[in-house]
């Protein structure tokens, strides 16, 4: 399997040396800290946020300014190889408040898929290439019109897989699901498989066609 489709590393495997984007968590919620540090040290990553309005202080009260805020305070991803990113999470505050994201797998022995206990049968959490690539430009282009739910809350709901044909998602993958009451309400999914979904406001059916 090509590294841009790898889904998951053995904790216990030596570095491939291959680049990945780690999804990483990040204790107390401090994810805009976090990615001022790694843009500080010029390392490439991606914090999902939007733009709102705060008072400026100090400025009067009907001063204000436009500031980005993440979306998910405690969820950063780092593009870099294991060793690399490993080496920037245990340098010291405020990066060492990053965690690999990581899960257990029965393939790998462990029946219980919770377990932390031995972190060498569990593997790390990496998102392909091409998946975070379409990630990153959905939640640019759709800031406004765009709800991210973590992937749990939707795994239940099965869904088609569709492909935009027009409008700026022209060209992309996404998933339709019925959803709510009764599942009368149809929606379009853009996934990170396992733990994101890209939630897109009314989109015309006539903008995407079903992948047979």
């Amino acid at each position: 399997m090509k590294c841009e489709e790898v889904t998951s590393l053995h904790a216990n495997m030596p570095d491939d040396g291959n680049s990945y984007w780690f999804p990483m968590r990040v204790s107390y919620g401090r994810g805009i800290v976090v990615a001022e540090s790694l843009h500080a040290r010029g390392v490439k990553h991606f914090v999902p946020s939007r733009e709102t309005v705060a008072p400026n202080n100090g400025k009067g009260q009907d001063s204000a300014v436009v500031k980005e805020v993440p979306i998910i305070s405690n969820l950063v991803f780092v593009y870099g190889t294991r060793t690399e990113v490993r080496e920037l999470k245990n340098g010291g505050e405020p990066l060492s408040y990053m965690r690999f994201m990581t899960y257990g797998s029965r393939e790998d022995g462990v029946s219980n898929p919770t377990y932390f206990e031995n972190l060498s049968l569990r593997r790390i959490i990496v998102v392909p290439k091409k998946e975070m690539e379409q990630f990153i430009k959905v939640v640019e282009l759709g800031k406004e019109h765009i709800t991210l739910i973590p992937y749990e809350e939707m795994f239940r709901h099965y869904g088609k897989r569709v492909r935009f044909v027009d409008g700026p998602f022209k060209g992309m993958e996404a998933v339709v699901r019925r959803i709510g009451k009764k599942n009368k309400n149809k929606k379009i999914h853009f996934d990170i498989d396992g733990l994101i979904v890209a939630e897109a406001d009314y989109i015309p059916r006539k903008m995407y066609e079903l992948i047979d």
